[in-house]
């Protein structure tokens, strides 16, 4: 497999980290996970004007340097390159390079692209979900941009597992409904649809983002909130979102919902 690492294309197997890596010893650097479908790259503009907010938020050197004409280009040589069809997921990582402790001797970047087969049956069977109560996530100025630390996520993934749902709605210290394992929650009450506001911690998703402006233009009337367990258990519908589309809720802890079907419309 051919990946593109600072913007030169290697084997996998060439690629060396070495054991000071900052990304791989102190989790320092971001990512982000964009779709390619009916050759198209989804949302690409929105997608690196977060990581470079998120780059610039951490301190990095040279985030404008990140142009999107030289990003698309590595994305669609990679596919190319690698006989990939269909649906893409595309993995963009940046981290800063070797040197210091906590506090780094320089703020420069690796950047590498990968590119694997994305499943296509990402919207069939909707999901079980229930409550995490191992994790709890926090508000920052940090919290919205998808870190290398994603340590909460797996715990909670792995915590899933063992209570048979198929994903998990994470809280905040503060009892806050915030999102799920791997993706943004919303949810339908009547005429109204509820999404919680980036102060709960969640990520500011970029499907999370579409979705809310086509509902600005619609009937439905969008509130971004700080809600607790209870209001989400009064739900008539729930979605999530992620980069890969939207996952339909046919129970919360074994409480049966109805499917929103116009979801979808509002992602496309």
């Amino acid at each position: 497999m051919l990946l593109s690492y600072n913007f030169k294309q290697i084997e996998d197997k060439d690629l060396v980290i070495p054991y000071n890596d900052r990304g791989f010893s102190y989790g320092d650097g971001l990512f982000e996970t964009i779709i390619y479908n009916k050759q198209k790259i989804r949302f690409l503009k929105d997608h690196l004007r977060r990581l470079k907010k998120g780059m610039k938020a951490f301190g990095f050197e040279g985030a404008n340097g990140i142009k999107k004409d030289l990003i698309k280009h590595q994305i669609l040589s990679l596919i190319h390159n690698n006989q990939l069809t269909g649906k893409v997921k595309i993995k963009i990582q940046v981290w800063r390079r070797p040197g210091g402790l906590y506090r780094p001797n320089n703020n420069h970047f690796n950047i590498l692209i990968s590119v694997k087969d994305e499943p296509e049956d990402f919207h069939f069977n909707a999901l079980k979900i229930g409550f995490s109560e191992k994790v709890s996530l926090f508000y920052s100025e940090f919290s919205r941009y998808k870190t290398s630390n994603a340590l909460p996520y797996i715990v909670a993934s792995i915590e899933k597992e063992k209570k048979g749902y198929d994903d998990l709605v994470l809280r905040n210290n503060q009892g806050y409904i915030a999102e799920c394992t791997s993706s943004n929650i919303f949810w339908v009450k009547n005429n109204d649809i509820f999404t919680p506001s980036i102060k709960s911690g969640c990520i500011a998703g970029i499907a999370r983002k579409k979705i809310i402006q086509k509902l600005s233009k619609s009937s439905f009337n969008v509130k971004k909130v700080m809600f607790k367990k209870k209001k989400l258990l009064e739900a008539d519908s729930i979605f999530l979102t992620n980069a890969s589309g939207v996952r339909h809720v046919k129970s919360l802890e074994n409480q049966s919902l109805k499917i929103f079907e116009k979801a979808e419309e509002l992602f496309g």
